[in-house]
């Protein structure tokens, strides 16, 4: 792939690879010559971990868009970051996207089923409407039409130090499309808070 990739021309590789492959993928970039300064990759999944197991290295001058970054300076994050070094005994242990929604979904989940007062599927899906919570990433809430999350889309370019420097974000979170890419709009949901209508995909 990075050969066919090195030899077409383009001027930018849109990377979805995840897993094990991830790591190889960049390392095998690095190894052909190539240069994120020059070609860069940008991505939608690669985050802190990835980037600690490949080397910082092979993924300095590349791009990522997630919600969360590590870089994220604010005290909710900062306290986070502290709080889950501690947790697993390691002060350079970095956080990450999957991470913290993780993370911030088990108390969207908690909140949801005290609002329904019971633990039942039909319960937790009407109590989680509109529930919101203050994550590392900033303010998340759940679109009560689609049932999902408004987020904050970031851009951050990888550092030789495995760090995102965030170099664009939206100024809030934004209205979650959860099937944009077959056409849903904010006026014709195909997921609702009833579920989803795939006939329509």
């Amino acid at each position: 792939m990075v050969s066919r990739i090195r030899s077409s021309g383009c001027d930018v590789v849109m990377s979805n690879v995840v897993g094990d492959s991830v790591i190889a993928f960049y390392r095998e970039f690095r190894n052909q010559g190539l240069s994120h300064e020059t070609l860069p990759i940008c991505a939608t999944v690669t985050s802190e971990i990835e980037i600690a197991a490949m080397g910082p290295e092979a993924a300095a001058g590349s791009y990522t868009s997630f919600p969360y970054f590590q870089a994220i300076d604010t005290d909710a994050n900062n306290s986070f970051i502290e709080r889950y070094r501690r947790f697993v005994n390691n002060p350079e242990a970095v956080t990450q996207h999957a991470m913290e929604c993780s993370y911030f979904q088990v108390y969207l989940w908690k909140q949801a089923v005290e609002a329904a007062g019971e633990a039942t599927p039909d319960a937790i899906r009407e109590g989680i409407k509109g529930q919101t919570f203050d994550a590392p990433n900033g303010r998340v809430t759940i679109d009560p039409e689609n049932l999902h999350c408004y987020l904050t889309p970031r851009i951050a370019r990888w550092g030789a130090d495995g760090q995102g420097e965030i170099i664009d974000e939206y100024p809030e979170p934004i209205r979650p499309l959860p099937y944009v890419a077959y056409g849903e709009t904010e006026d014709d949901l195909f997921c609702t808070g009833a579920g989803l209508d795939s006939s329509r995909l």
